[in-house]
Protein backbone atom coordinates (compact mmCIF):
# COMPACT_ATOMS: atom_id res chain seq x y z
CA UNK A 1 0.00 0.00 0.00
CA UNK A 2 1.57 3.27 -1.10
CA UNK A 3 2.00 6.41 0.95
CA UNK A 4 -0.61 9.09 0.41
CA UNK A 5 0.95 12.47 -0.26
CA UNK A 6 -0.92 15.36 1.30
CA UNK A 7 -0.87 18.54 -0.74
CA UNK A 8 0.59 21.27 1.45
CA UNK A 9 -0.23 24.88 0.58
CA UNK A 10 3.17 26.48 0.00
CA UNK A 11 1.71 29.96 -0.55
CA UNK A 12 3.24 32.27 -3.12
CA UNK A 13 6.06 31.07 -5.32
CA UNK A 14 9.23 33.16 -5.27
CA UNK A 15 8.40 34.42 -8.76
CA UNK A 16 4.93 35.57 -7.68
CA UNK A 17 6.39 37.38 -4.67
CA UNK A 18 9.01 39.15 -6.79
CA UNK A 19 6.38 40.19 -9.33
CA UNK A 20 4.27 41.72 -6.57
CA UNK A 21 7.31 43.51 -5.10
CA UNK A 22 8.17 45.16 -8.42
CA UNK A 23 8.33 48.99 -8.21
CA UNK A 24 7.18 49.01 -4.57
CA UNK A 25 9.07 51.10 -1.98
CA UNK A 26 12.01 49.32 -0.34
CA UNK A 27 10.32 48.93 3.04
CA UNK A 28 7.25 47.32 1.45
CA UNK A 29 9.39 45.04 -0.72
CA UNK A 30 11.26 43.69 2.29
CA UNK A 31 8.05 43.27 4.28
CA UNK A 32 6.41 41.28 1.46
CA UNK A 33 9.50 39.11 0.99
CA UNK A 34 9.67 38.25 4.69
CA UNK A 35 5.96 37.46 4.92
CA UNK A 36 5.72 35.16 1.90
CA UNK A 37 9.16 33.54 1.60
CA UNK A 38 10.83 33.34 5.03
CA UNK A 39 9.82 30.71 7.61
CA UNK A 40 9.03 32.93 10.57
CA UNK A 41 5.55 31.79 11.58
CA UNK A 42 5.00 29.25 14.34
CA UNK A 43 3.22 26.72 12.13
CA UNK A 44 6.18 26.31 9.77
CA UNK A 45 8.66 25.92 12.61
CA UNK A 46 6.34 23.48 14.39
CA UNK A 47 6.20 21.36 11.23
CA UNK A 48 9.97 20.98 11.31
CA UNK A 49 10.10 20.12 15.00
CA UNK A 50 7.18 17.72 14.58
CA UNK A 51 9.11 15.93 11.84
CA UNK A 52 12.16 15.54 14.09
CA UNK A 53 10.04 14.19 16.96
CA UNK A 54 8.07 11.86 14.67
CA UNK A 55 11.17 10.33 13.07
CA UNK A 56 12.80 9.94 16.49
CA UNK A 57 9.70 8.16 17.85
CA UNK A 58 9.39 5.84 14.84
CA UNK A 59 13.05 4.83 15.04
CA UNK A 60 12.59 3.88 18.70
CA UNK A 61 9.42 1.92 17.96
CA UNK A 62 10.74 -0.05 15.01
CA UNK A 63 14.45 -0.47 15.76
CA UNK A 64 16.91 -0.75 18.63
CA UNK A 65 17.45 3.01 18.71
CA UNK A 66 17.41 3.53 22.49
CA UNK A 67 21.14 4.26 22.57
CA UNK A 68 20.71 7.10 20.09
CA UNK A 69 18.61 10.22 19.69
CA UNK A 70 17.93 12.72 16.92
CA UNK A 71 18.56 16.42 17.37
CA UNK A 72 17.54 19.03 14.80
CA UNK A 73 20.09 21.64 13.80
CA UNK A 74 20.63 24.10 10.97
CA UNK A 75 18.20 26.75 9.76
CA UNK A 76 15.19 25.00 11.34
CA UNK A 77 16.69 25.79 14.75
CA UNK A 78 18.26 29.17 14.03
CA UNK A 79 15.25 30.78 12.34
CA UNK A 80 17.18 31.43 9.11
CA UNK A 81 15.01 28.99 7.11
CA UNK A 82 12.99 29.90 4.05
CA UNK A 83 10.28 27.86 2.35
CA UNK A 84 12.90 25.93 0.39
CA UNK A 85 15.06 24.95 3.37
CA UNK A 86 15.40 21.29 4.29
CA UNK A 87 15.59 19.87 7.83
CA UNK A 88 18.84 18.57 9.32
CA UNK A 89 18.79 15.76 11.91
CA UNK A 90 21.92 14.71 13.77
CA UNK A 91 22.14 11.13 15.10
CA UNK A 92 23.62 11.39 18.61
CA UNK A 93 25.21 8.38 20.31
CA UNK A 94 24.24 8.64 24.00
CA UNK A 95 27.02 6.30 25.09
CA UNK A 96 29.93 6.89 22.70
CA UNK A 97 32.73 4.35 22.88
CA UNK A 98 35.23 6.22 20.73
CA UNK A 99 37.12 9.45 21.33
CA UNK A 100 37.38 11.36 18.08
CA UNK A 101 39.80 13.86 19.64
CA UNK A 102 42.38 11.29 20.74
CA UNK A 103 44.93 12.04 18.02
CA UNK A 104 47.08 15.14 17.80
CA UNK A 105 46.23 15.51 14.11
CA UNK A 106 42.89 16.88 12.94
CA UNK A 107 43.14 14.75 9.78
CA UNK A 108 43.55 11.55 11.82
CA UNK A 109 40.64 12.48 14.09
CA UNK A 110 38.46 13.28 11.09
CA UNK A 111 39.40 10.01 9.39
CA UNK A 112 38.32 8.01 12.45
CA UNK A 113 35.09 9.98 12.82
CA UNK A 114 34.22 9.64 9.13
CA UNK A 115 34.84 5.89 9.25
CA UNK A 116 32.43 5.56 12.18
CA UNK A 117 29.91 7.90 10.54
CA UNK A 118 29.88 5.72 7.41
CA UNK A 119 29.20 2.59 9.46
CA UNK A 120 26.32 4.19 11.38
CA UNK A 121 24.72 5.76 8.29
CA UNK A 122 24.92 2.48 6.34
CA UNK A 123 23.41 0.50 9.26
CA UNK A 124 20.62 3.05 9.71
CA UNK A 125 19.82 3.14 6.00
CA UNK A 126 19.74 -0.66 5.70
CA UNK A 127 17.52 -0.93 8.80
CA UNK A 128 15.00 1.52 7.34
CA UNK A 129 15.26 -0.03 3.87
CA UNK A 130 15.76 -3.81 4.37
CA UNK A 131 14.84 -4.42 0.73
CA UNK A 132 16.16 -1.50 -1.26
CA UNK A 133 13.55 -1.91 -3.95
CA UNK A 134 10.70 -1.54 -1.43
CA UNK A 135 9.55 1.54 0.45
CA UNK A 136 11.07 2.80 3.70
CA UNK A 137 9.72 1.16 6.87
CA UNK A 138 8.93 4.55 8.39
CA UNK A 139 5.49 5.69 7.17
CA UNK A 140 5.61 8.98 5.30
CA UNK A 141 9.18 8.69 4.01
CA UNK A 142 8.85 8.18 0.26
CA UNK A 143 12.45 8.60 -0.85
CA UNK A 144 15.89 7.99 0.66
CA UNK A 145 19.41 8.19 -0.75
CA UNK A 146 22.50 6.99 1.10
CA UNK A 147 25.59 9.13 0.47
CA UNK A 148 28.11 7.05 2.39
CA UNK A 149 31.13 8.19 0.37
CA UNK A 150 30.49 11.90 0.89
CA UNK A 151 32.97 13.82 3.04
CA UNK A 152 30.24 13.96 5.68
CA UNK A 153 28.13 10.79 5.17
CA UNK A 154 24.38 11.49 5.16
CA UNK A 155 21.02 9.94 4.28
CA UNK A 156 18.92 12.30 2.16
CA UNK A 157 15.20 11.77 2.75
CA UNK A 158 11.79 13.11 1.75
CA UNK A 159 8.73 13.18 4.03
CA UNK A 160 5.58 13.28 1.91
CA UNK A 161 2.87 14.38 4.40
CA UNK A 162 4.63 17.72 5.02
CA UNK A 163 6.39 17.93 1.65
CA UNK A 164 9.72 18.38 3.47
CA UNK A 165 13.20 17.14 2.65
CA UNK A 166 15.54 16.22 5.49
CA UNK A 167 18.98 14.72 6.05
CA UNK A 168 20.36 12.30 8.64
CA UNK A 169 23.97 12.90 9.70
CA UNK A 170 26.12 11.34 12.41
CA UNK A 171 27.25 12.72 15.74
CA UNK A 172 28.92 16.04 15.04
CA UNK A 173 28.93 18.35 18.10
CA UNK A 174 30.30 21.17 15.95
CA UNK A 175 27.02 21.24 13.96
CA UNK A 176 24.92 21.40 17.12
CA UNK A 177 27.16 24.06 18.64
CA UNK A 178 27.02 26.10 15.42
CA UNK A 179 23.21 25.89 15.47
CA UNK A 180 23.22 27.27 19.02
CA UNK A 181 25.68 29.99 17.98
CA UNK A 182 23.50 31.03 15.03
CA UNK A 183 20.46 31.00 17.30
CA UNK A 184 22.32 33.33 19.67
CA UNK A 185 23.24 35.67 16.82
CA UNK A 186 19.63 35.71 15.56
CA UNK A 187 18.40 36.74 19.02
CA UNK A 188 20.67 39.80 19.27
CA UNK A 189 18.71 42.07 16.92
CA UNK A 190 15.36 41.77 15.03
CA UNK A 191 17.08 42.67 11.74
CA UNK A 192 19.41 39.66 11.69
CA UNK A 193 16.91 36.93 10.76
CA UNK A 194 15.39 38.82 7.78
CA UNK A 195 18.89 39.95 6.77
CA UNK A 196 20.17 36.36 6.60
CA UNK A 197 16.95 35.06 5.06
CA UNK A 198 16.95 37.69 2.33
CA UNK A 199 20.58 36.98 1.41
CA UNK A 200 19.87 33.24 1.20
CA UNK A 201 16.93 33.90 -1.12
CA UNK A 202 19.00 36.32 -3.21
CA UNK A 203 21.73 33.69 -3.59
CA UNK A 204 19.17 31.07 -4.62
CA UNK A 205 17.51 33.40 -7.12
CA UNK A 206 20.88 34.45 -8.57
CA UNK A 207 21.93 30.85 -9.15
CA UNK A 208 24.76 31.16 -6.64
CA UNK A 209 23.40 28.79 -4.02
CA UNK A 210 21.23 25.69 -3.76
CA UNK A 211 20.66 22.66 -1.55
CA UNK A 212 22.04 19.22 -2.30
CA UNK A 213 25.01 18.13 -4.39
CA UNK A 214 24.73 20.80 -7.05
CA UNK A 215 28.31 22.02 -6.83
CA UNK A 216 27.04 25.47 -5.86
CA UNK A 217 27.56 27.34 -2.60
CA UNK A 218 25.31 25.87 0.10
CA UNK A 219 22.80 28.01 2.06
CA UNK A 220 24.92 27.30 5.15
CA UNK A 221 27.97 28.90 3.53
CA UNK A 222 25.86 31.92 2.51
CA UNK A 223 24.77 32.22 6.15
CA UNK A 224 28.40 32.11 7.28
CA UNK A 225 29.34 34.80 4.75
CA UNK A 226 26.52 37.05 5.91
CA UNK A 227 27.39 36.60 9.58
CA UNK A 228 31.06 37.21 8.80
CA UNK A 229 30.11 40.55 7.26
CA UNK A 230 28.16 41.49 10.41
CA UNK A 231 31.20 40.54 12.49
CA UNK A 232 33.50 42.60 10.27
CA UNK A 233 31.50 45.77 11.06
CA UNK A 234 31.22 44.84 14.78
CA UNK A 235 27.44 44.42 14.56
CA UNK A 236 27.69 40.99 16.22
CA UNK A 237 30.55 39.62 18.35
CA UNK A 238 33.47 37.71 16.88
CA UNK A 239 33.82 34.04 17.80
CA UNK A 240 37.11 34.64 19.60
CA UNK A 241 35.16 36.90 22.00
CA UNK A 242 32.71 34.08 22.76
CA UNK A 243 35.17 31.36 23.76
CA UNK A 244 34.09 29.36 26.80
CA UNK A 245 36.23 28.57 29.84
CA UNK A 246 35.05 24.97 29.52
CA UNK A 247 36.11 23.75 26.07
CA UNK A 248 34.14 21.03 24.29
CA UNK A 249 36.35 19.14 21.87
CA UNK A 250 35.36 17.59 18.56
CA UNK A 251 38.12 16.25 16.31
CA UNK A 252 40.56 17.91 18.71
CA UNK A 253 39.12 21.41 18.27
CA UNK A 254 37.06 23.48 20.69
CA UNK A 255 33.47 23.88 19.44
CA UNK A 256 32.02 25.54 22.54
CA UNK A 257 31.06 29.19 23.01
CA UNK A 258 29.70 31.41 25.77
CA UNK A 259 27.07 34.02 24.93
CA UNK A 260 27.61 37.69 25.76
CA UNK A 261 24.32 38.74 27.34
CA UNK A 262 25.10 42.46 27.35
CA UNK A 263 25.99 42.82 23.63
CA UNK A 264 24.35 45.77 21.84
CA UNK A 265 24.04 45.72 18.05
CA UNK A 266 25.04 49.05 16.50
CA UNK A 267 25.20 49.52 12.73
CA UNK A 268 28.30 51.54 11.83
CA UNK A 269 29.64 50.32 8.51
CA UNK A 270 32.28 52.93 7.64
CA UNK A 271 32.63 51.55 4.09
CA UNK A 272 29.07 52.65 3.28
CA UNK A 273 29.90 56.16 4.41
CA UNK A 274 33.14 56.22 2.41
CA UNK A 275 31.33 55.01 -0.72
CA UNK A 276 28.59 57.61 -0.32
CA UNK A 277 31.13 60.41 0.27
CA UNK A 278 33.06 59.40 -2.84
CA UNK A 279 29.90 59.42 -4.97
CA UNK A 280 29.12 62.94 -3.76
CA UNK A 281 32.69 64.16 -4.28
CA UNK A 282 33.15 64.86 -0.57
CA UNK A 283 35.65 63.87 2.07
CA UNK A 284 34.45 61.46 4.73
CA UNK A 285 34.49 64.28 7.31
CA UNK A 286 32.40 66.54 5.06
CA UNK A 287 29.94 63.76 4.41
CA UNK A 288 29.49 62.94 8.11
CA UNK A 289 28.58 66.55 8.93
CA UNK A 290 25.32 66.33 7.01
CA UNK A 291 24.60 62.73 6.07
CA UNK A 292 21.17 61.14 5.70
CA UNK A 293 22.86 57.74 5.37
CA UNK A 294 24.64 58.16 8.70
CA UNK A 295 21.32 58.96 10.34
CA UNK A 296 19.70 55.95 8.70
CA UNK A 297 22.45 53.68 9.96
CA UNK A 298 21.25 54.44 13.48
CA UNK A 299 17.64 53.50 12.77
CA UNK A 300 16.25 50.04 13.50
CA UNK A 301 14.49 49.79 10.13
CA UNK A 302 17.74 50.04 8.17
CA UNK A 303 17.68 46.48 6.82
CA UNK A 304 18.20 47.64 3.23
CA UNK A 305 21.37 49.50 4.31
CA UNK A 306 22.70 46.26 5.79
CA UNK A 307 21.93 44.40 2.57
CA UNK A 308 23.72 47.05 0.51
CA UNK A 309 26.68 46.81 2.87
CA UNK A 310 26.88 43.04 2.47
CA UNK A 311 26.82 43.25 -1.34
CA UNK A 312 29.53 45.94 -1.29
CA UNK A 313 31.60 43.80 1.09
CA UNK A 314 31.29 40.53 -0.83
CA UNK A 315 32.05 42.26 -4.14
CA UNK A 316 35.65 42.62 -2.93
CA UNK A 317 35.95 38.99 -1.86
CA UNK A 318 38.01 36.87 -4.29
CA UNK A 319 37.47 33.20 -3.58
CA UNK A 320 40.69 32.09 -5.27
CA UNK A 321 42.89 34.35 -3.16
CA UNK A 322 41.15 34.62 0.23
CA UNK A 323 39.33 32.50 2.75
CA UNK A 324 36.75 33.52 5.35
CA UNK A 325 37.93 33.66 8.97
CA UNK A 326 34.94 33.27 11.30
CA UNK A 327 37.13 33.30 14.41
CA UNK A 328 38.23 36.92 14.03
CA UNK A 329 35.91 37.96 11.13
CA UNK A 330 36.94 39.26 7.73
CA UNK A 331 38.95 37.24 5.24
CA UNK A 332 42.59 36.20 5.10
CA UNK A 333 44.91 35.70 2.16
CA UNK A 334 45.60 32.15 1.02
CA UNK A 335 49.33 31.42 1.22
Amino acid sequence: MGTTKILVDQGQTLGETLAYMNQKPTAIQLSVLQKHQLVRDDSSLLERYFLADYINSMLRQKFNFTGFELRPYGSAVTGFANKYSDVDLCVIDKFPQKDFSASASYQENFHEWRKEARVIMIELYEAMNPQRSSSCLIPGIISQQLLSHAKHPIIKSEFAPLNLEFDFSYMDPSLLSMAKLHNYFSSLDPRIIPFIGTIRLWARLSGISSHGLSGQVSPYIMTQLALNYLQSIDFIPKIEDLKSDKPELHLGEDVSFEALTDWKCVLKDSKLERDAAELLGQTLEEYKQNSPLTEELRQEDSLHIMLYGFLAWIEEFEQKHYYICSLRSGYLEIV
